[in-house]
């Protein structure tokens, strides 16, 4: 696993995945990094391992007890990085939107246990970072298609890009279908696109855009 160019993070980030990944079992999504590691500006002296690890469902109070136990024995070891880890634990829907101010996730910040609270009111900049710039230690791109877009929204979880393309062709309208089936046809060869599927591309992303503005469904 080198995710980083940095091989002391690499250790740190094998230590928390294999840690984490048996705590959670098939809970785990995936495992992220983001902030100065993911946008460029990382300075070893004094910036700190920023994660985002997905998982499908809200954690409950025992797993967190657990998850808090991992937390807490890396920050009594002689690692360098032992007090500079900051990670989030979201759901999958906590990435699409606003999340509710009601739920609360676990995390921790530098010199803190881990504890459980609403997400920060900067929430969508960690989205934004994590979806543009975030390096991936384990769990699918978290680079978003509208197809995975759409997916999440109706199902509340995320997958990778070539499900999302079938489940969007299998799912939505035929002209949907067509169009996406077209993108894919052309996706070597931007210049042979027709100014009639840039209408249609420019129609999905409304429609996209819509979609998340349908108040959620009712169980």
């Amino acid at each position: 696993m080198r995710p980083t160019p940095y091989p002391d993070i690499n250790v740190v980030l094998v230590y928390f995945h294999e840690g984490i990944s048996k705590i959670l079992n098939d809970q785990m999504v995936g495992m992220y990094i983001v902030g100065s590691l993911a946008l460029g500006d990382f300075d070893p002296q004094y910036s700190d391992i920023d994660l985002i690890v997905v998982t499908e469902t809200l954690i409950e109070s025992d797993v967190l007890d657990r998850i808090r136990a991992l937390h807490s024995e890396f920050a009594a070891s002689d690692s360098a990085w032992a007090k500079r880890v900051e990670a989030v634990y979201p759901t999958a829907k906590a990435l699409i939107g606003s999340p509710s101010r009601d739920e609360s996730y676990p995390q921790i910040e530098r010199d803190t246990a881990l504890f459980a609270a609403p997400l920060e009111d900067g929430w969508v900049f960690q989205c934004y970072t994590l979806r543009e710039h975030g390096l991936v230690v384990a769990g699918p791109e978290p680079h978003q298609t509208l197809c995975r877009m759409l997916y999440s929204l109706e199902t509340g979880t995320v997958a990778s890009k070539p499900k999302a393309v079938q489940w969007a062709q299998g799912r939505l309208d035929e002209k949907w279908a067509r169009l996406i089936g077209m993108a894919l046809a052309h996706r070597e060869a931007i210049e042979q696109i027709s100014a009639e599927a840039l209408d249609g591309t420019a129609a999905f992303v409304q429609y996209t855009f819509d979609q998340t503005q349908l108040p959620p469904a009712k169980c």
